[in-house]
């Protein structure tokens, strides 16, 4: 299999893939790359927890041109995943938190394998009750829009799906997908 570079950004490169299908035709598969990968995953989610709500963030997605309800994430850029997560929730969101809060780290995840090799490693964080955290101030970059939303984890799918109804939000899937498992498991 050839692979060819059919174009390099800043942050991703697309590629051609010069592949043998099961009838032993010859095809092209085209796909996406992180520019630069990560051996320890591209970028994270975070699953963060703060009192008892789950930190959301809505944020202006360029390729939509919507605003979409989603978990704080972000590239890893060669840090460890802890570090990255921690400095992206802080980023994003304003919370802050450390390594101590960390409760768990996923193995590395394929989110898109049909079309991208990037992969993502979900962290889950227990925000602390500090005071730092009761006025939390955003650092964003100038390109990013960004709005926080604090949804109470009591009704979590309906919470979501209301806060995207009343501002016009499209959802994340992963999103809807960890509510929708939420619901469904405590309703068993």
């Amino acid at each position: 299999m050839t692979e060819e570079l059919l174009y390099q950004g800043k942050w991703i490169s697309i590629h051609s893939k010069s592949i043998t299908t099961r009838n032993g035709t010859e095809a092209k598969w085209e796909f996406v790359r992180r520019s630069k990968e990560n051996p320890e995953g591209d970028g994270v989610d975070i699953i963060a927890k703060y009192k008892d709500s789950l930190i959301l963030v809505a944020v202006y997605r360029y390729p939509i041109s919507r605003t979409v309800l989603e978990f704080p994430a972000g590239l890893s850029e060669n840090l460890p995943v802890p570090q990255v997560a921690l400095k992206e929730l802080k980023e994003e969101t304003g919370y802050t938190a450390n390594e101590s809060h960390i409760r768990e780290i996923s193995p590395i995840l394929h989110s898109d394998p049909w079309k991208s090799t990037e992969t993502i490693r979900y962290v889950l964080i227990d925000v602390p009750e500090t005071e730092e955290n009761e006025h939390p101030e955003q650092d964003l970059e100038d390109e990013e829009v960004i709005t926080v939303e604090l949804v109470s984890l009591n009704n979590l799918l309906e919470n979501i799906l209301a806060l995207a109804e009343l501002k016009g939000y499209s959802l994340d899937s992963k999103l809807y997908l960890f509510a929708k498992g939420i619901q469904d498991t405590l309703n068993d």
